[in-house]
């Protein structure tokens, strides 16, 4: 099986694999995590990392020297979260200050539309749109359609 075989982004989806093992890593360990056929193939995307200054190769196994930047995303220990998905937790928390303070205003004995509905609207309509968006582009990352 050749590397384009693989499909694409299969470079960056190993680089980020061997990112998360966070020790050295041999080409059998991914050969067997991206279900190669053979070791070669292995070899060619590790070698391609160690190329790009990404992983360094030390007693025959590769380990991670540089962390990159990827637009859109954001570092987190070593997982990398799609930005969307910190923006939809910040429009979830703005929703939940939103509906107490709704619920205040309701319990105080107020009647018809409060002046906190509208952005509690907007703010549940934000985080559904961010958090989706942000689902799509974390699948797209591990190449999931």
């Amino acid at each position: 099986m050749s590397e384009i075989d693989q499909g694409p982004g299969t470079l960056l989806r190993i680089y980020l694999w061997c990112v998360e093992q966070n020790r050295p890593v041999g080409p059998r360990e991914v050969m067997r995590a991206f279900s190669m056929s053979s070791p070669s193939t292995a070899y060619y995307y590790l070698n391609r990392l160690v190329q790009l200054g990404l992983l360094e190769r030390r007693a025959g196994e590769y380990i991670v020297i540089r962390k990159v930047n990827i637009e859109g995303f954001l570092w987190v220990g070593r997982k990398l979260i799609p930005r969307l998905l910190i923006y939809s937790a910040f429009f979830a928390g703005m929703a939940v200050v939103f509906a107490i303070a709704l619920i205040t205003d309701l319990l105080k004995g107020g009647l018809g539309l409060s002046i906190h509905a509208p952005p509690l609207v907007v703010s549940l309509i934000a985080t559904l749109i961010m958090g989706y968006e942000g689902l799509r582009a974390l699948g797209r990352l591990k190449g999931k359609r």
